[in-house]
């Protein structure tokens, strides 16, 4: 299946989550906000690495993969075609998907992730 399909049915489906009230706003909004941020680093660094500059460091982009940044480098991955065809690059990246994953299973299994959310909120209304 395409990258880009892939995350966009991800994140589509955490939307769908939000709006039958399975699945937290703040998760949403970290996926988005994550993803964001992911393929701005990804084009920063297939800009660099065109023009011979300093780069983003590997272990970084696999840790705001990690970071519910995933769907974001994997749509970076087929846009920019970067880093989409090194095999240790990909061993590592989707083992960090596949653990954001379980991550976010448990925290929606478990009701941490609303419990989360409430506090979040709990807190933005107090201040």
């Amino acid at each position: 299946m395409p990258r880009k399909t892939i995350a966009t049915l991800f994140l589509a489906t955490l939307i769908l989550g939000w709006f039958v009230a399975k699945v937290p706003l703040i998760v949403v909004l970290a996926y988005g906000v994550m993803s964001i941020f992911s393929i701005a680093l990804y084009a920063h660094d297939k800009s660099a690495a065109s023009n011979n500059q300093w780069r983003t460091q590997e272990s970084t982009l696999h840790f705001i993969a990690l970071a519910c940044g995933w769907p974001g480098a994997l749509f970076a991955q087929a846009v920019f075609r970067h880093k989409s065809k090194k095999a240790e690059f990909q061993t590592v990246f989707w083992t960090t998907v596949i653990i954001n994953c379980v991550a976010l299973a448990c925290l929606l299994a478990t009701g941490l992730a609303k419990a989360i959310n409430q506090a979040l909120l709990g807190y933005l209304v107090g201040v």
